[in-house]
């Protein structure tokens, strides 16, 4: 229990009561929890949007976006920025890396932040809340494939222990809870929309690696947020057409 909220402190701004000390093992051995903060995400996003029934579809929107920012701290969609800017800045791999550091959003960031919560925005007006829950657990569990599959791309960080102690148990897991998630919620066929967003997420972690080697603590926060929105998509459109 302690190490799981541990993760839950570090993904969101929950007010969680912890009198206990953590310890750096305990962060270590966290990792694994990852999944099940989406859950817990995406339990408070679905009951906050139920909330919000009957109201007008474009304030019911606005608003669940809201709520999301608020309780995740805009931090993944700050690493998308800074990962979209280096990435695309066409240097060489230690001035990308130095970019992704610098704190100021270029135009490349800016852009993906723009796309990236209108897309948000269109998705949730025509979804159902039930795949917000499942739209936390895709970014926390792809996150956590994408981390057992890669390298770190720095010698330090904090997004370096999610890389460490990405291990089979873990994979597993993140596996497990994703697609049984999107098979419960919505149906089996919603099973395969996940390996495909899992499939999408390991794609855009091949482009990160083939410009820095590896992994960052940012390219976390993209590959989340990424995620998240392509599951939304792909479920979309596996309602639609399949």
């Amino acid at each position: 229990m302690k190490r799981f909220l541990l993760m839950l402190t570090f993904f969101t701004r929950l007010p969680v009561p912890y009198p206990f000390e953590f310890k750096s093992e305990d962060f270590e051995k966290g990792v694994k929890y990852t999944p099940f903060v989406g859950v817990v995400i995406g339990m408070l996003m679905w009951g906050f949007a139920s909330l919000l029934s009957g109201i007008d579809k474009s304030v019911y929107s606005l608003l669940v976006l809201a709520f999301y920012i608020w309780i995740s701290g805009g931090l993944h969609i700050d690493g998308v920025a800074d990962s979209v800017d280096g990435i695309f800045s066409g240097r060489n791999r230690e001035r990308v890396l130095e970019i992704m550091k610098d704190s100021n959003v270029g135009t490349f960031g800016s852009i993906a932040i723009f796309m990236l919560l209108l897309s948000n925005l269109v998705m949730f007006y025509h979804m159902e809340p039930t795949y917000l829950l499942t739209m936390a657990v895709a970014g926390r569990s792809c996150v956590i494939i994408v981390c057992y599959f890669n390298e770190y791309a720095r010698e330090e960080g904090m997004g370096k222990s999610f890389v460490d102690n990405s291990n089979g148990l873990e994979l597993i897991l993140a596996l497990t809870v994703f697609t049984g998630t999107a098979a419960w919620l919505h149906g089996p066929k919603y099973a395969v929309a996940a390996m495909l967003t899992i499939a999408a997420a390991l794609g855009v972690a091949r482009k990160v690696k083939s410009v820095l080697g590896g992994i960052t603590g940012d390219t976390h926060g993209l590959v989340i947020e990424f995620s998240q929105t392509m599951f939304l998509v792909i479920a979309y459109l596996t309602g639609f057409y399949v």
